[in-house]
């Protein structure tokens, strides 16, 4: 699998997990200590950072996805 396959199942998972939650990306944002711009970045696989990752995991309460 190619890395932007990758980026964009990740991505996709984040979505399902947020929209799980009946949280909108401006509340996850402001929860992560984010931009709007750069969860969705994340969220559409299209490039990310790391550190952007693993504030939206921690505030998804999701930190074993890198364990």
């Amino acid at each position: 699998m190619r890395s932007d396959d990758l980026e964009q199942k990740l991505g996709g998972r984040i979505r399902a997990v947020r929209t799980a939650r009946r949280l909108t990306q401006t509340e996850l944002a402001e929860l992560a200590n984010v931009s709007v711009g750069a969860l969705k970045h994340l969220e559409g696989g299209a490039g990310a950072t790391t550190t952007t990752l693993v504030k939206v995991l921690r505030a998804l309460g999701q930190e074993r996805w890198i364990d």
